[in-house]
């Protein structure tokens, strides 16, 4: 029994939010985050289904509030991962709920909404409004929020601009990683990996 509470103390919940990535880069990641170590995390992943026209953006995040509110780690960690599109409802996520412990923005779509072109707006029809709303939070966030979060960027990306990944007050992390999807694939292999 005390190795139990011991255990279940230091248990960490990942509340995971991908990018625009087709199903079978889904698929890769859900494969990446199943070698990570089941002894330590419990990974929730959350399929934002991007490429659903039939779905608007409140519904997702509604899907992702109620996702959350299924967690209930008590004591232990909630922590949330948020990848290049999935970013931008990690930002409101975050933002919007407590019990969040600590957060990781990986090559995230943030702001930059004017930036978004029609192909991609066409490919994922509620990008658009989900990065409008992380700009939004961003432009007021509280330092409460920004302190929880680590930003993660490589040194170039050639899909989402660097400066469209920061968040004000948070704590920042520079890659030695050139593009978008190695520095994913990096950052769920090595350097998160290693670190929760």
């Amino acid at each position: 029994a005390i190795f139990t509470c011991y255990y279940k103390y230091y248990l960490k919940h990942i509340l995971y939010i991908p990018g625009l990535g087709d199903n079978s880069s889904l698929t890769k990641q859900r494969f990446l985050l199943s070698l990570w170590n089941k002894n330590k995390v419990i990974i929730h992943f959350f399929d934002p289904k991007w490429h659903d026209e039939s779905e608007t953006y409140a519904q997702k995040y509604s899907r992702l509030i109620e996702l959350g509110s299924r967690l209930r780690p008590g004591e232990d960690d909630l922590i949330v991962i948020g990848v290049s599109a999935g970013g931008s409802l990690a930002v409101r996520y975050i933002a919007e709920n407590e019990t969040v412990t600590r957060a990781y923005l990986v090559c995230g779509k943030l702001k930059g909404s004017s930036k978004i072109g029609k192909p991609y707006q066409e490919r994922a029809p509620a990008l658009l409004e989900s990065v409008q709303a992380s700009e939004s939070l961003l432009l007021d966030i509280s330092e409460s929020s920004s302190a929880k979060i680590t930003v993660i960027r490589p040194l170039l990306d050639g899909i989402v601009p660097l400066e469209d990944m920061l968040v004000p007050g948070s704590k920042r992390v520079r890659l030695f990683t050139i593009g978008h999807t190695i520095s994913i694939v990096y950052v769920l292999i090595v350097y998160l990996r290693i670190r929760l």
